[in-house]
């Protein structure tokens, strides 16, 4: 049996949100919390085009800009209350997949009364705020999915909480706001969304009805994200990108995600490693992990994509990012029995296809030169 649940409204296109002028935002309430990043929505246009927006609506609101790139409980905790102070009635996430992550959190957090933790036991979550996202990167389609991924710096942990919840009730995806994103933001962000994809035919929760979805922003990626690099103000490519991102965050909203989101987490947490860039490096590794176990799915999909396995491996090695240095080795080396265990432990480890053991784990960082 086949299944696709997506309850987000999703509004695409150029001055989506600008332009916005239908009753829906009136309806989440008439005060709310906006979450943000210190430079993002500022530099994009999307804070002021936000602002606006909700003038015209006559919605009040307060801001809280204190979402750093992989957003901690201390700031989560920080924004729940000044929403709770200020009584506001939804919330609206502007940035990268962080603040998005960070606003859905905070929603989740304040009308549940969590103290701590809690929100990783979706069995607890029992109330919601409305949320809007309005993302201004090209990659972690947090605007269409069911997860808040979050940071605890004082344990290293890394780790994503989901529940239908946590799915966005309106989200504006707007590819204007890509154009001010650094060239290796924007490759970190396009190899990201590509790991979504990607994780979409390697999961054992795997769902033909999107493959069509998959295959298209594999396609999307393939042909504009080095031309959006280059050109950073290509109108055509960013919104192909935009799109391609937007398909990956539906696909792993339907599926989740496997070892390569798990694997990459501690290179995030205590590298300080981009999480785009994680996901990048292992990524021809997963790939020859996981092919003999999904490869029907896997070549059907490449032909669906009109292209060749071996060029499209060329593309994604292309990219080479290297952290193998003395530091980075002996983070990782040093703490390799924790890491180890903490993959083992992710949820995420449930959706693989094959049975994954630690010497698995090991192999991979051995290749990437980190033990």
């Amino acid at each position: 049996m086949l299944s696709f649940y997506l309850p987000t409204k999703i509004i695409f296109g150029y001055d989506c949100w600008k332009n916005y002028q239908l009753t829906d935002l009136k309806k989440l309430g008439n005060k709310c919390l906006i979450v943000t990043g210190k430079n993002s929505a500022k530099l994009s246009g999307a804070l002021y085009d936000t602002i606006a927006v909700l003038k015209y609506n006559n919605i009040d609101f307060v801001i809280f800009d204190n979402i750093t790139e992989n957003p901690e409980f201390s700031d989560i905790f920080e924004a729940v209350k000044i929403l709770k102070k200020n009584n506001c009635e939804f919330v609206v996430g502007i940035g990268g997949g962080s603040p998005i992550d960070a606003a859905k959190a905070t929603a989740i957090i304040s009308a549940n009364n969590f103290q701590d933790k809690e929100i990783y036991n979706a069995e607890l979550i029992k109330n919601k705020i409305p949320i809007v996202a309005i993302p201004t990167t090209a990659g972690a389609g947090a605007e269409a999915t069911p997860f808040s991924v979050l940071s605890d710096k004082n344990t290293k942990l890394k780790a994503g909480a989901g529940h239908p919840f946590l799915f966005p009730d309106l989200s504006f995806v707007d590819p204007k706001y890509t154009f001010t994103t650094s060239k290796i933001v924007t490759r970190d962000s396009g190899l990201d969304a590509l790991s979504h994809l990607l994780e979409g035919i390697y999961s054992n929760r795997r769902n033909k009805i999107i493959f069509p979805l998959i295959a298209k922003g594999i396609n999307l990626i393939y042909k504009n994200l080095k031309k959006v690099m280059k050109y950073p103000d290509h109108k055509i490519a960013r919104e192909n990108m935009m799109i391609a991102a937007l398909y990956g965050g539906m696909t792993i909203a339907q599926t989740s995600t496997t070892l390569q989101h798990s694997i990459g987490y501690p290179l995030t947490s205590r590298l300080g490693i981009t999480h785009g860039a994680a996901n990048a490096i292992v990524m021809k590794f997963i790939m020859r992990l996981f092919y003999p176990a999904v490869k029907s799915e896997f070549d059907d999909i490449m032909k669906l994509a009109n292209l060749k396995k071996n060029k499209f491996i060329e593309f994604i090695e292309s990219f080479d990012i290297d952290i193998s240095n003395k530091s980075n080795a002996s983070i990782i080396a040093d703490n390799i029995q924790d890491i180890t265990k903490q993959i083992m432990n992710s949820r995420n480890m449930l959706n693989n296809p094959i049975k994954i053991i630690e010497c698995d784990i090991l192999e991979i960082y051995k290749k990437l030169k980190l033990i």
